[in-house]
């Protein structure tokens, strides 16, 4: 919980200033300040002013300061998740040189890591990979390299491969079917969301990943996320004020205020 809630903030603070706004306004209309601006000759987007530039520099504060904090937090919660929760260990792990995957082999009980320097089809495909097979008290057992691996339904389908054993000769052959317990959305499923990634590195890891061959779809949606939230919250000031601009100093505000629980609601 405590490693969680910190993202939570990302999802409130767009309500949170709404109803901020909501409520700096309604104290304006009933002390009579909004009348007293107005006498002053002041535009009502001048009145605006100092809230929307308020909005918006808690926006970039948001994602430049609490946001590669927030992602340190909910990386730490990701794994605990994974430990205590999902009970599994992460299958895929992709570096700026290729794609990680852990896999078992049940048919001849060995455990292995499957390295692609390129990938394609959210890593259902690997290109010029190499496979290091372990046995289950963590002996090395042997090697295979090839050029091109294509991800089945409980298998590999391998090609123009090298089979290099721990002992005896170095063999090779154009097709070889491996078994795996990998599924096709374990890949996806294993690999760092991408809340866990500080907008700081998210554009060098969208161009790493692209450059494997991977999509990069979810984080490239996260980035615009970031960057649009300052003049999002800032616009909530123009939504805020639009409810509220026509109450009076006696006007009971409780129309105005269920419309805005309507309003985001659906926002």
């Amino acid at each position: 919980t405590f490693f969680n809630f910190p993202n939570l903030i990302s999802y409130t603070l767009p309500i949170t200033s709404f109803f901020g706004a909501i409520l700096a306004l309604l104290s304006l209309i009933r002390n009579s300040e909004t009348i007293a601006i107005g006498g002053m000759g002041i535009s009502n987007f001048k009145s605006m002013m100092p809230a929307i530039i308020l909005y918006f520099m808690i926006g970039i504060t948001f994602i430049t300061i609490a946001n590669p904090i927030i992602s340190i937090f909910d990386d730490k919660y990701s794994d605990l998740k994974y430990e205590y929760v999902d009970k599994v260990d992460k299958f895929a792990s992709i570096t700026k040189n290729g794609l990680w995957l852990k896999q078992s082999n049940n048919k001849n009980d060995l455990n292995s890591l499957l390295y692609g320097k390129r990938t394609e089809n959210q890593g259902k495909i690997l290109y010029n990979f190499m496979m290091m097979e372990y046995e289950n008290n963590g002996a090395f057992s042997g090697r295979i390299d090839g050029k091109k691996a294509e991800l089945r339904d409980g298998y590999w389908e391998m090609f123009e491969i090298q089979i290099t054993p721990k002992y005896g000769e170095t063999t090779y052959q154009n097709f070889l079917k491996y078994e795996t317990n990998i599924k096709p959305g374990d890949i996806s499923d294993g690999l760092s969301s991408p809340s866990t990634i500080s907008i700081w590195r998210l554009m060098t890891f969208i161009n790493f990943l692209e450059d494997l061959g991977y999509s990069a779809v979810d984080y490239k949606m996260h980035l615009y996320e970031l960057i649009s939230l300052p003049f999002f919250i800032s616009s909530l000031v123009f939504l805020a004020f639009s409810l509220v601009k026509g109450l009076k100093q006696n006007d009971k505000a409780s129309k105005a205020v269920i419309s805005s629980l309507v309003i985001i609601f659906f926002l």
